[in-house]
Parts: C-alpha cells; structure tokens; sequence
C-alpha cells in the first residue's frame, strides 16, 4: 500500500512565520527573507512578520477563513494553493488583519534563494522535526488504548479493520481551532464510512467538555492524551494520522494547513477503494 507523508506544505508555511528572522537584511529577491509589509488588495492587513517586528501582538481569529491569494491578487481554491505550495515553486507570505485577526496567504514566485533555502530546511526538518517518529510512517501504528470523554473504552486492537483520522490537539492551540471546520467537514462526509475519527486532546475532560459547547470539534475525544502522543512520539500540534484497516500509518502531518481537509480525503477515498 502507498504511504502517504504530506510535510512539504505546512513546513513552509511555518517557514513564513519564522525564517526570516534569521536572515540577513540585504537580499531583497526572497519572499521569504523580505516579505513585502502590505499588498494592495489586502485593505487593512500587514505582513505577519513586519507585525512581529514591530512588537504586535497578534491574534488569529478562529471563526474567520483564511484567505488565499496568488501575488497578483487572484483569489486561490484550497486545493490549487496546496498544490501550488508543495510544488516549492511557490513560497506563501502570511499577512494579518490587525482588528479582526484573519489570516491570509499570499503565494509568490519562489527565488533560487528561496528554494535553497527550502531544501536545506526541510531536509533538516525532516531528520529532527518529522510530526511522528519515522519508523512509525508506513508501518504498524503503536498499540494504545484509551477512554473516550463518554465513557467508552477504545483501542487499536478494538478499532482494527476500520480506516482511523487520529488529531493531536489542545484547546490553547490556535491553529488546531483554526483546522477544525475542515475536520468536521470529513466527519460528515465520511459518517456512513468504514471510517472513525479519533482527537486526543492534552486537557482534561472537563475542560473539553466546556470547550466542545462553543466550539463544535465532531471527533470523539480522549482527555490527558500526553501517553499517547508519547508513544507515537508527536513533537507538534496540531498534528494528523491516518491509520489504514490494518494498522498501518499511512499519513501524517503537522501544523497548519490551509486544505487539510482536501488533502485527508484523498487518502481515505484511497483506503476505502480497498
């Protein structure tokens, strides 16, 4: 079976928060070293990196989209931004609307700089910063169990022969509110599946209770999950699994990412060919 590792894209999407703080001031061809302040299009937002410079405070408004944008100011679909991303022709630029928080990305034309730069990041990234231990990607998931906040006992041995969305998350992570309408998405389009979808979250079941009231997250979730997160050896968050009907984990991600829904999706529609 294909083993799916999707990485590319929410690593260089961190890469536009936090590369160019590195880099010298002097190379004016990189997006990524010298993103531009403001672009025309978008009224009212800045650059996320000029606002960290600046000493900003920053925001992210959960309930709104992100929007995104190629350079000239057309409007992107989820799925031409991710494909547009990962190709590593393109670098994403994040701005921000200082009053309301949303976020949008702007994809400019990557400079051979930039693509140095990518490579060398991503393969230092992928030795030491990979979402998941690599020996689990492509082989057996590691045994676990667990109590969901209802109640019900779950475990891989009980789950087998079903496809298995695990997220790690925890409620003071933005970026994992920020995915989740494209999680409940799956869940919905996926109810009458082979398909379970798992969350474990670093809180207590209490606080996850009082969370879920506000903020719909339609998986069914296990509380104090650090254990499990340990044993798939999980170094980010919001971080993504799939595991096929035989155990196997045959993707994962990490961080955000704008179309992870889209993404996910295409490996289920492949697991359930099966």
């Amino acid at each position: 079976m294909t083993t799916l590792i999707k990485l590319t894209t929410s690593f260089i999407l961190i890469l536009s928060f936090s590369l160019g703080f590195s880099q010298e001031s002097g190379q004016k061809t990189s997006p990524l070293v010298n993103p531009p302040e403001k672009m025309e299009f978008l009224d009212g937002f800045q650059s996320v990196l000029s606002a960290f410079q600046s000493g900003k405070k920053l925001e992210m408004n959960k309930d709104l989209p992100v929007l995104k944008y190629a350079h000239t100011g057309q409007e992107l679909e989820s799925s031409d931004f991710v494909r547009m991303t990962a190709s590593s022709e393109f670098v994403p630029v994040t701005f921000i609307h200082p009053e309301t928080g949303q976020l949008a990305m702007v994809l400019f034309e990557a400079s051979e700089e930039d693509k140095k730069m990518l490579k060398a990041h991503q393969e230092q990234r992928e030795k030491k910063e990979s979402p998941i231990s690599s020996k689990w990607l492509g082989h057996p998931a590691p045994e676990f169990s667990a109590q969901l906040i209802t109640g019900e006992d779950i475990s891989l041995q009980s789950l087998q022969g079903k496809v298995i969305v695990v997220n790690f998350w925890f409620i003071e992570c933005p970026p994992c509110k920020a995915e989740m309408p494209d999680l409940n998405a799956l869940v919905e389009k996926y109810k009458d599946e082979n398909v379970v979808f798992v969350g474990f979250a670093l809180n207590d079941v209490e606080a996850i209770e009082s969370f879920l009231t506000e903020k719909p997250f339609n998986y069914q979730h296990v509380a104090n999950s650090k254990p499990v997160g340990k044993l798939f050896e999980v170094s980010s968050f919001p971080t993504n699994l799939v595991i096929d009907q035989d155990g196997k984990v045959t993707y994962a991600s990490s961080g955000f990412m704008p179309g992870i829904g889209e993404e996910i999706s295409e490996v289920l529609d492949h697991l359930l060919e099966k």
